[in-house]
């Protein structure tokens, strides 16, 4: 146990403190860094702070020298952060587990820390349950207390014969049998492990489906050879892209990610026909930048005039550079690998070329409390291709106030809807551009109200031809 001291702040890490403290107590333990078989780290899910204590575990335990893989579980991912109580949590885990030759799994894990090099280095983090090399397993635990205490215990247990899995594997060499109980056989191996069930295997092929053909047409996947089966993607005008993959082109049996909106590499589920209910796809994102909502005074430096009046919010851009960062026109080569009965779905954008294949628009519709949100297609405005238009004309009693929303290609994963956040009914006045975030299914019913007066004829419109927000703007005609 240590502190770090005088540092930065309260609660920042100090990575040479948390080395020294894992440092001494493997000396105390008269051990080798190199007999850790596995650590349970304190992990509070603070970017920097993670980043920091990954370091620290593979430096101190001696594997960036010896390229020996360290085991990183994180016990906050079952049980959540119990603040004082974390520490002994692991402490009791890291017994129980060794006690069934067992290292129980990190749960949810979607999409790694951006400051931890974790496929570069010597790290593995633990996904689902594997076994430990021996019968005996040396386990540390690390906690760390708010005002920058280190706490590092090492921890060791051999496998109880009462909970070891029985296996016909030999025993170990030099080894008593009844003493030592033989390791489980290993269920996951890269290479395969095994082969699809019979229901699982395809007739005719694989095919792909998604938002680039508004999920209209399955189009079948090329064989490339070992178990590869590939597509290649053209990126539309939103710069991301949904899709499924279908079994012998049968709609209710599909391939997907168990979640929508799911990042490559995650695992494949299925066939079956619960994916277009519970909306589970692969999403392949090439926005280089968020849109979020700031507060007015935020943006231009202005306080409100009242201390009780509503905040404004307005629309900002934010960099938000990735790897598959792209524009309308970008191609991605989509996979899909069969290993055994290991199935993987990634991606890579392909080299970019100066002239980008054309992209086919999508169509867009007006969806309107008049017409019992009915779907009314908006046409290509004459003077400008980014421009979508409605033409309306509102009857003697009136649709004043009347509420509406932009949908694209029939889609309500793909809806646009009004930026103010603290409102589900945003009033438009008359030429005056409002911004629109989407298309996306995150509008949470949020809509767009009119104040055209009765009798009158307006034109919606729909400004898509921007690198910025998309706006809406309505005008009396």
């Amino acid at each position: 146990m240590n502190t770090n001291g005088r540092s930065a702040s309260l609660a920042a890490p100090s990575g040479a403190a948390e080395q020294e403290a894992i440092c001494e107590a493997i000396r105390s333990a008269h051990l080798s860094p190199l007999d850790v078989d596995a650590v349970e780290v304190h992990g509070s899910g603070a970017l920097l702070a993670d980043a920091v204590e990954v370091g620290s575990m593979l430096r101190a335990h001696g594997r960036e020298a010896y390229a020996d893989p360290l085991c990183l579980l994180a016990t906050k991912t079952s049980v959540g952060n119990q603040v004082e109580c974390s520490g002994i949590t692991g402490l009791l885990k890291s017994l129980f587990s060794a006690k069934s030759c067992t290292m129980a799994p990190n749960l949810h894990l979607k999409v790694c820390n951006p400051h931890i090099e974790a496929f570069e280095q010597p790290a593995v983090l633990v996904s689902e349950p594997l076994q430990h090399r021996g019968v005996s397993a040396f386990t540390g635990v690390m906690a760390r207390g708010f005002g920058g205490s280190n706490v590092y215990v090492l921890t060791w247990n051999e496998s109880d014969g009462d909970r070891a899995v029985s296996s016909t594997a030999p025993p170990l060499p030099n080894s008593n049998q009844h003493s030592r109980p033989a390791l489980a056989s290993l269920k996951f191996w890269p290479g395969g492990g095994g082969a699809l069930a019979p229901e699982q295997q395809p007739k005719l092929g694989y095919s792909i489906i998604g938002t680039w053909n508004r999920w209209s047409e399955a189009v079948p996947l090329e064989n490339e050879g070992g178990g590869v089966f590939g597509y290649t993607m053209t990126m539309g005008e939103n710069r991301w892209e949904r899709f499924r993959i279908r079994l012998d082109g049968d709609g209710d049996r599909m391939l997907h990610p168990g979640r929508p909106k799911a990042s490559k590499d995650a695992p494949v589920l299925g066939p079956d026909s619960e994916a277009v209910s519970s909306g589970n796809d692969w999403l392949i994102d090439g926005r280089a930048e968020l849109l979020v909502l700031m507060p007015q005074e935020e943006v231009d430096g202005s306080t409100s005039a009242n201390a009780g009046e509503a905040q404004t919010h307005q629309v900002q851009l934010v960099n938000m550079p990735t790897v598959d960062a792209s524009q309308p026109g970008d191609q991605f080569r989509v996979r899909l690998q069969v290993n055994g009965c290991w199935r993987t779905v990634d991606w890579e954008r392909l080299k970019l070329v100066e002239t980008r294949p054309q992209t086919e628009c999508g169509r867009y519709y007006l969806s309107a409390s008049w017409d019992a949100w009915a779907l009314k297609e908006m046409t290509r405005s004459d003077t400008s291709s980014g421009c979508r238009e409605f033409v309306l004309q509102v009857g003697p009693s009136g649709h004043n106030g009347g509420e509406f929303k932009i949908i694209r290609d029939e889609d309500v994963g793909q809806v646009f809807y009004p930026a103010a956040a603290s409102q589900s009914r945003v009033a438009v006045q008359e030429n005056t551009e409002v911004s629109a975030l989407g298309p996306d299914d995150e509008s949470n019913g949020r809509c767009w109200r009119l104040g055209a007066a009765p009798g009158s004829t307006f034109k919606i419109s729909l400004l898509i031809d921007d690198s910025g927000p998309r706006k809406v703007v309505w005008r009396s005609v």
